[in-house]
């Protein structure tokens, strides 16, 4: 599965960063968008918040599942 990209933003130095939204994380992961949020509030992923919208940066995801492989 192809994850959609949501969002193209742009950071403070000018560089692209690509997010997506709870549920698209959620599909590619085929965990449930309450999972994801879980994982959120207790500090294991980091959002980036666009007023009320709360996006995955490509790289934070890509950190969260290093972080999951690794665990024994």
């Amino acid at each position: 599965m192809r994850l959609q990209t949501i969002t193209n933003l742009r950071s403070t130095s000018g560089d692209s960063i690509t997010a997506f939204s709870v549920t698209e994380i959620a599909k590619r992961l085929s965990v449930s968008p309450g999972f994801i949020r879980l994982e959120i509030a207790r500090g294991a992923l980091r959002p980036l918040r666009l007023g009320r919208r709360v996006l995955i940066s490509h790289a934070e995801l890509e950190r969260y599942v290093a972080a999951r492989t690794d665990i024994g």
